[in-house]
């Protein structure tokens, strides 16, 4: 509902662009590509934290699938979902530590998304209100950074091409790197927006 929202509201802002000033029309694009944003870094990152394919390795046969919550065992090329288990506890600090620091990233992407849909909807000083985002998507970005390199770093993921034939990289670490990706552009997005609202009479 909210990107059929937004989805809406582009094609409006495209089709009164005669009636908006230029300044304003670049303002509320930006904003629009920012809260899109925001909502694809999270669904990236979430994803990659609550798939149990950080690592993926076989043994006789059968395959496995390790991640931060779950464990479970891979038959063929589908991970099966009925024999997973719960593996949080079994987690080493640093791991729960970079766990942490993505759900705090994605909490700071909402707290971001909530901010911005204030200031997109807002009726006064929109260029008050967009000046805290650069800061607030760059603490995301970080913190999401943070948390991979944690992470990627107590299970050696580097090291895992080199070393071992039968282990490879799943699909939730590349979730999470491209989570870490659409965090650092939309902080470009997020200063193009503060800067050129400082410009639009808006």
């Amino acid at each position: 509902m909210i990107i059929y929202r937004l989805t809406y509201d582009m094609l409006h802002i495209v089709v009164e662009v005669t009636r908006r000033g230029k300044s304003e029309m670049c303002v509320t694009v930006l904003q629009t590509v920012y809260m899109l944003g925001l909502l694809v870094a999270v669904g990236f990152t979430m994803g990659g934290m609550l798939l149990p394919m950080w690592v993926e390795s076989s043994d006789d046969g059968i395959g496995y699938a390790v991640g931060l919550f779950l464990n479970c065992t891979k038959l063929g090329d589908e991970v099966d979902f009925n024999h997973c288990r719960k593996i949080w506890d079994d987690l080493t600090l640093a791991e729960q530590l970079g766990a942490g620091a993505m759900f705090l990233s994605c909490a700071t992407c909402a707290v971001a998304f909530a901010w911005s849909c204030i200031a997109y909807y807002g009726i006064c000083c929109r260029r008050c209100m967009t000046q805290p985002l650069p800061y607030v998507t760059a603490l995301a970005f970080v913190l999401d950074l943070t948390g991979i390199i944690c992470i990627a770093h107590d299970r050696e993921i580097g090291q895992i091409e080199d070393l071992t034939s039968d282990k490879e990289l799943g699909l939730s670490i590349w979730l999470c790197v491209a989570g870490v990706a659409v965090l650092l552009f939309d902080t470009l997005v997020a200063s193009g927006l503060a800067l050129s609202s400082i410009l639009c009479p808006c």
